[in-house]
């Protein structure tokens, strides 16, 4: 400041923005509920209760349980390292012992969401069907899935084919057409109507025209992903009317390839 005046604030301007992310750093809380005793001029003593949850001396809170659950379930962390993440990040000490209980404990308070969206992906009209292998206790299980553009289900299961897709039962007598990957079980479901995932059909169209060098993979490659486009084109009328000239986007039909 050349002048050595004051600089009048009030009309000060935001010249430049910049902005820092970062998450905050915290503690664990303690809450501490009380019950109340009060003695009535009669004699008999009244004592409040706690809320039905809160049944131990000292007690982990919900959302701590639910963090539990998502870093060795959700993010398959082992029990050892997601008790060390949670020590870290909160100062809170729990055994992996503890850790361990708590799967089951949420399982049976989700049983009744997980039974609903079962009943409601049977029912679908579309029904998406997966397996993928993973480990329990060191040996190969199945992870199967069944999901719509809104749900998603899974279960895990020691078996692949129809032992597991029977224990399971959202897939037989679905009402619904079930889309798959061509999987040899699924066409044992002969109840309703198939569809084979256009994912798993491009990739297998790729490997038949890199081995045999055929131009007609490439063919119908281009004939699906057209069609894809013109389905995504179909279900936003309201942003095609609205386009005058090529915006390049890319559900556009009119964009330059499509």
């Amino acid at each position: 400041m050349r002048c050595h005046s004051a600089l009048p604030l009030e009309q000060a301007e935001v010249a430049e923005r910049r902005r820092i992310i970062d998450v905050p750093s915290t503690v664990f809380d303690v809450i501490e509920h009380r019950t109340l005793a009060m003695t009535c001029r009669c004699g008999q003593t009244h004592v409040s209760s706690f809320p039905s949850d809160v049944t131990e001396l000292v007690q982990y809170g919900p959302n701590v349980r639910a963090l539990g659950v998502h870093l060795t379930q959700g993010q398959m962390l082992p029990y050892a390292r997601a008790a060390e993440l949670i020590h870290d990040v909160y100062g809170l000490s729990i055994s992996p012992a503890t850790l361990l209980a708590w799967p089951a404990e949420a399982r049976a308070a989700l049983q009744t969401t997980a039974d609903r969206i079962a009943d409601q992906l049977h029912a679908a009209p579309v029904l998406n069907a997966d397996e993928s292998g993973l480990r329990v206790a060191g040996k190969l299980h199945w992870l199967h899935i069944a999901a719509s553009d809104t749900l998603t289900w899974y279960g895990v299961h020691a078996k692949r084919g129809m032992a597991a897709i029977e224990a399971h039962g959202i897939l037989p007598n679905r009402l619904g057409v079930l889309v798959h990957d061509c999987w040899a079980p699924y066409w044992r479901l002969d109840d309703s109507v198939h569809a084979l995932c256009n994912a798993h059909l491009l990739r297998e169209l790729v490997y038949v025209k890199e081995v045999t060098g055929e131009q007609w993979p490439e063919s119908m490659m281009q004939l699906l992903l057209g069609a894809n486009r013109v389905c995504t084109a179909a279900r936003l009328p309201t942003a095609y009317a609205r386009c005058k000239r090529c915006c390049r986007l890319p559900h556009c039909l009119r964009r330059p390839g499509a």
